[in-house]
């Protein structure tokens, strides 16, 4: 594989930091305003979450939105103190690389706040999907194909394919 220049990697990297920028912008554009909260705090031992959890705060700053009414952990979620400080806004589901069937706590925790909230726009952050099995597959497809006001945003073009084919579900890439 030949080695690009610096400035071919440097232009490549701003073309996909305001391809994400420009995407997050319209998603959030109705969540100004109104309580957000941001769900599933990485407090285990990952640095690249903890890095990914810390840009998720500051671009969702710099797109406008406010202080976070509510957040969590896999272990901190509680339906009813989600439901009274968002009230009607926004959900944000952090995003990474567990969506699916590598890390089955996360999956748990995502599809029971699309059960529990299905009035609410809940936003995927970009994840990479990944199923083990096509049974655990199956079992997103009937919580997120409920959902009305779903938005998933992925990593990668194999993973928009998945959630349109597999899952039943809209996806948009946020690189």
């Amino acid at each position: 594989i030949p080695l690009l220049p610096a400035s071919t990697l440097l232009e490549r990297a701003s073309a996909l930091r305001e391809q994400a920028r420009s995407t997050l912008a319209e998603v959030v554009a109705g969540a100004r305003g109104r309580p957000v909260a941001l769900v599933d705090f990485p407090a285990y031992p990952n640095v690249g979450d903890s890095a990914i959890w810390a840009g998720t705060r500051r671009g969702l700053a710099s797109l406008g939105l406010g202080a976070l009414a509510y957040s969590c952990d896999l272990r901190t979620y509680d339906r009813a103190t989600l439901g009274r400080r968002v009230r009607d806004g926004t959900i944000f589901l952090l995003g990474g690389g567990n969506f699916g069937g590598l890390y089955p706590e996360h999956q748990r925790l995502r599809e029971s706040i699309v059960r529990d909230f299905p009035g609410h726009r809940i936003v995927q952050l970009p994840q990479t999907i990944h199923f083990r099995s096509r049974a655990a597959l199956e079992a997103s497809r009937s919580v997120f194909g409920a959902h009305r006001d779903l938005v998933l945003l992925v990593r990668d073009e194999p993973s928009r394919r998945l959630a349109e084919a597999g899952l039943g579900v809209s996806a948009r890439l946020c690189p």
